[in-house]
Order: structure tokens, then C-alpha cells, then sequence
């Protein structure tokens, strides 16, 4: 393998099979250097003999002139080689493809604990450290100091997006404070984004169901929802999620969220889900049944087929048409595909016809 192939094949093995082959590549380039090294030391110390030749003599019989020109070209290919090689492994290291080397990580972490550097220089030191697994707790400290004095949003938010992923607790307080009280919308949103690897701790999940249900940008409550469920859920949370679940003095919101974490959580819900089948063919407000209709999509459990069904009857087209969407689980059951044929060709409303076609032709797939 020639050394530009060496480089080619080095670049590939970063990009597919990972830092084990380029280094197998590295060590080549390196044994060869050596080997290039040791012909011209070689070189260098062989005899040339008494005779000294006169002004102008060439030597035509010494083989040393194409030798050297062999050995000079290789060692220049070699090090354009290792040029290439080492911006390259730059390249793939900053963007997390090859890990960071030991020294690499060290400048890093002290560019970015260093008060005195430009915060762009120690923010982007930072989102490497990130990317390449380099967040040791004294980098998390440094960033959470910076993180309490900063007096500019966008620098604040920058440096609760880098904490994500970690799960060093010295984050939790500052995070609960930022998504309780920042006036910023982002921070606040990211705050509560990078808290969902913390929901076992109920000071979490209590902040987080108040961002979820009262914090005026939508964006974080969306952000605190889907940590609340997609986060961890131990027997204790899981017991909590069940209470607040069945318990008639929860919102529906609370209930239906509660219920989404449950069965993200892969928990029992056959009795919760029976309950608001219940609540479904029995309310009379034509919002709360198309919450619900909408919190059944994605159930196959039978308990919800019969008021689906209803639904299907209902004055409001809004709750017909999420009633013909929910019951696309349950199409095996003829009665149910004869239902969705008549509201399909017969509704008056076409988005509910729409709907119904479409969880007929879901069956068919």
C-alpha cells in the first residue's frame, strides 16, 4: 500500500469503521517513516572510498544518486502524509468522529477555564469537550460557575445545551433555578430539556410538571412534557404517575400526561385506560372527548373500541374525526372496518371522511 493510498484509506476508516483501523494505518505510515530514516542513516555512513574526484568528474557508476532521489521522494511523500493526517484527525476529532487525543483534551479544558479567553474561543473549546466525551466534573464546575455570573442569554443557553448529557448532579440545582425564573424563553427551554435525565428526583418532576402545565412559552412546556415522559422512572415515580393518573382531582392534561409517561415507561395502564374509556362514552363536552379520542390513538386495548365507535356518531365533527383516527388499531374487527366504510363514502364532514379512509388503508398496510 503506497502512502497516498495509506491517507485514503486512513480517512475512510475514520468515517466507517472507527479509530481502530486509522490507527493501524497511523502505526504503518510511522514504521515506514522510521525505515526511510534508517536507509538514509545507512546512506550516510557507507564508505566512499580514497580516490577524490577532480573538478567536474561525474560519478556514473555510483548507484547512491537514483537511491537518493527514491529515498527523498518517498520521505516527502511521507510527509505530506503525515501533514494531511494530522488535519484530518483534527477535522474528524472536532466533530466527534475520532476521539480527542490525551494532550488535546487537556488544551481544551484549560482554553475553556481560562476567564481571560474571548467566550467564543471557550464556549467552542467547550462544545468539543462535549462531542468528544471530555465533560470531567472540573470542566462541569468551570461551566457552571460561567453559567451563574453570565448576564448574556445567549452565552447562558450555550452552556446549559453543552451540560446536556451530563449526569453529574451539581447541574440539577442550577437547571431547576434557570427553568423556574430566567427571563429568557431559550434558556428556560434547554433548562428543562437537559432536567429529564433527573426525573426520579421528585424536586425535578415537581418543577418540571409546573413548567409543563403554567410556563407561558409553549416551547417549554413542550420541552418539560417530553421530560416528563421520556425521562427515568423508578417503582417510586412510577407508583406517583399512577396516582396523579386516576386521580379525579388532576386536570385531564395531568391525567393524559401521566398516562403517556406510564406507557413510555412500558407500565401497566389496562385499568387507567378502561377508566377514561369510561369517562370518554359518558362526557358530554365534546373538547374532553376529542382529548381523549386524540390520548387513544396508538392504544389497540379493547376497553376504548366501543366508545371509539360512538365517537364515530357524535353532532361534533372534531370528535368524529379524531374517533375515525383512533380507530385505525382496531381494524381487524369487522364492525369496526364496516363503521369506518360508511363514515368514509357517508360523513358529511370530508376531513372525517378523510380519516376514516385513511385508517382503513393504514389496516391494509
Amino acid at each position: 500500500m503506497n502512502t497516498r493510498t495509506k491517507f485514503f484509506a486512513l480517512s475512510f476508516a475514520a468515517f466507517t469503521v472507527g479509530a481502530l483501523w486509522a490507527a493501524q494505518i497511523v502505526r504503518q505510515l510511522r514504521s515506514e517513516l522510521t525505515t526511510v530514516r534508517q536507509e538514509l542513516a545507512e546512506m550516510d555512513s557507507r564508505p566512499t572510498g580514497d580516490a577524490v574526484a577532480r573538478p567536474g568528474q561525474r560519478d556514473t557508476d555510483s548507484p547512491r544518486v537514483p537511491t537518493d532521489r527514491s529515498l527523498s521522494r518517498r520521505m516527502e511523500e511521507l510527509e505530506q502524509a503525515v501533514a494531511q493526517l494530522v488535519r484530518a484527525s483534527d477535522y474528524l476529532m472536532e466533530r466527534g468522529q475520532l476521539p480527542l487525543a490525551t494532550n488535546k483534551v487537556e488544551d481544551l479544558a484549560r482554553l475553556f477555564s481560562d476567564g481571560a479567553a474571548a467566550d467564543r474561543d471557550r464556549l467552542r473549546a467547550l462544545g468539543l469537550l462535549r462531542r468528544n466525551r471530555g465533560m470531567s466534573d472540573e470542566v462541569v464546575q468551570h461551566a457552571l460557575d460561567w453559567l451563574q455570573s453570565s448576564t448574556n442569554a445567549g452565552t447562558r443557553r450555550e452552556l446549559v445545551q453543552a451540560l446536556g448529557g451530563t449526569t453529574n448532579v451539581a447541574v440539577k440545582a442550577p437547571l431547576l433555578g434557570l427553568m423556574s425564573t430566567d427571563k429568557n424563553d431559550n434558556v428556560r427551554e434547554e433548562a428543562a430539556k437537559n432536567l429529564r435525565r433527573f426525573t426520579d428526583d421528585p424536586a425535578v418532576e415537581g418543577a418540571l410538571w409546573n413548567a409543563a402545565l403554567n410556563d407561558p412559552d409553549g416551547d417549554v412546556r413542550d420541552e418539560a412534557k417530553d421530560a416528563l415522559r421520556e425521562g427515568p422512572a423508578g417503582e417510586t415515580r412510577l407508583a406517583a404517575l399512577r396516582e396523579r393518573a386516576v386521580n379525579p382531582q388532576s386536570t385531564l392534561d395531568e391525567q393524559l400526561m401521566a398516562l403517556d409517561a406510564l406507557r413510555n415507561a412500558k407500565a401497566p395502564t389496562s385499568d387507567i385506560v378502561a377508566g377514561m374509556a369510561d369517562l370518554a362514552q359518558n362526557s358530554q363536552d365534546p373538547l374532553q372527548r376529542t382529548r381523549l379520542f386524540e390520548a387513544f390513538d396508538g392504544f389497540d386495548d379493547p376497553a376504548t373500541k366501543v366508545p371509539l365507535v360512538h365517537g364515530l356518531q357524535d353532532l361534533n365533527p372534531l370528535v368524529r374525526e379524531q374517533a375515525a383516527d383512533a380507530l385505525s388499531r382496531h381494524t381487524a374487527d369487522p364492525a369496526v372496518r364496516e363503521w369506518l366504510q360508511y363514515v368514509a363514502s357517508n360523513d358529511a364532514d370530508p376531513m372525517v371522511r378523510r380519516e376514516a379512509l385513511q385508517a382503513l388503508q393504514e389496516r391494509r398496510r
